[in-house]
């Protein structure tokens, strides 16, 4: 749980990157698949594994640093996070790629391990206290002279507020962009959770020496806040190593039944969350595919309207070009009639008119109208058949077309 603490402001991967929660631990493990495989192919390479942890550095081949490289290359710029237990097996072979990455030692009491390891492993509690004992001491041995922040987990788990800020503040101080406020409310603690509680004095009488040294060195070196070497400690060979890798022999069958076992609820789970996300795409496409269906019909009426629209357009184009042409012509009979003998005998006329009657500053509705037309062949070109066939006409024709308006309009022409 502190990994999901943590995981709220560093990066661990996306979901499909980690491995995936379990029943025994809902909210997840935070540990990367790909860590996972490699750190055990670089076991399996020395005959080893998780349970039988054996001595002495790993190698590690050229495919395996390859491997690596990708994995770090995939965490990116930001703050990260990698949590595998494994990684305190694998360190030398991980370690020159990691440059200035700060370790963060977790540290859990041994029985709180050994309890861990005997629900979810079946292994006895001698079995479990062997590695609890080799994995702490590969910690101390990893953290001496070097940088590091440490933290208690019980001690965290048994106030989490305090142990939260405490653990932020000591991450901040080294550099670490860890930052509290964006702590999920979901990613915190939760006792219920914690199914290994420490029980360190029901489990205290099968603790030797030597592990209840160990245990009150890593408690020293959590509390002592040091970012210098480690709390001093002998370790020396004790026959740990070849004790587990007995048991390791004995429980062989059954840690991988229970190993395979896990795999396969791992797989279920991962089945199970694989078909939810089908559930969830197969319900995406349907109302994509309803809305797909919707534009399409939304789609057809607006084509229909829009043919309508284009077919009413033309129409009114048509009616308009009419009407203007019609128009055109109009204007060009009332100019060609004004320029013409009659026009402008008839303009005279009603000059005459309007000077013996006082209204010579007033247009009458045939001169607006001709107003109207001259700026209308201003805009647009006056018909050139029209005029052409206007300017042909003889004076003879004009001559007998004005007394022809004379006998037709005698009460006018008298006006």
């Amino acid at each position: 749980m502190v990994a999901g603490s943590l995981a709220s402001s560093l990066y661990v991967g996306s979901a499909e990157e980690l491995i995936e929660p379990q029943e025994d631990n809902p909210r997840g493990f935070f540990e990367r698949r790909d860590v996972v495989d490699c750190n055990d192919r670089l076991l399996a390479i020395a005959d080893r594994s998780w349970f039988n942890p054996g001595a002495g550095p790993l190698p590690a081949d050229a495919a395996a640093r390859s491997q690596m490289r990708d994995i770090l290359g995939r965490l990116g710029n930001g703050p990260w996070l990698l949590k595998d237990p494994r990684l305190l097996l694998t360190w030398e072979a991980w370690q020159p790629l990691l440059g200035d990455a700060l370790p963060l030692f977790v540290y859990r009491g041994p029985g709180a391990v050994a309890d861990s390891l005997e629900k979810r492993n079946g292994l006895p509690l001698d079995y479990g206290l062997g590695l609890w004992q080799h994995y702490n001491r590969r910690a101390l041995g990893i953290l001496e002279g070097r940088e590091f922040v440490a933290v208690c987990y019980e001690e965290v788990a048994a106030d989490p507020e305090r142990g939260l800020e405490t653990l932020f503040a000591e991450l901040q101080s080294r550099g670490v962009a860890a930052d509290l406020s964006q702590l999920r409310p979901e990613s915190g603690f939760d006792r219920q959770l914690d199914h290994s509680p420490a029980g360190e004095h029901s489990i205290r009488g099968l603790l030797g020496s030597r592990q209840l040294a160990l245990h009150e060195a890593c408690l020293q070196l959590v509390h002592d806040g040091s970012t210098a070497a480690g709390p001093a400690i002998e370790i020396e060979e004790d026959g740990t190593v070849e004790r587990l890798q007995s048991l390791a022999r004995a429980f062989s069958s059954s840690i991988d039944a229970r190993q395979t076992a896990q795999e396969l609820e791992e797989k279920r789970s991962e089945l199970a969350a694989s078909v939810v996300r089908y559930d969830a795409l197969h319900a995406e496409h349907s109302a994509l595919a309803r809305a797909h269906e919707h534009s399409n019909e939304e789609l057809a009426i607006l084509r229909n309207s829009r043919e309508e629209l284009m077919r009413d357009l033309a129409d009114t184009s048509a009616k308009a070009d009419l009407l203007f042409h019609q128009l055109q012509l109009n204007y060009d009979k009332l100019l060609s009639f004004s320029e013409s003998a009659l026009g402008r005998c008839q303009a005279a006329l009603g000059r005459l008119y309007k000077l013996i009657t006082g209204r010579r500053h007033r247009n009458t509705a045939f001169e607006d109208v001709q107003a109207n037309a001259r700026q209308f062949f201003e805009q647009y070109p006056r018909p050139q058949s029209v005029a052409a066939s206007t300017a042909s006409r003889s004076r003879a024709r004009l001559l007998l077309d004005a007394l022809a308006y004379l006998l037709a309009h005698p009460a006018g022409t008298l006006r």
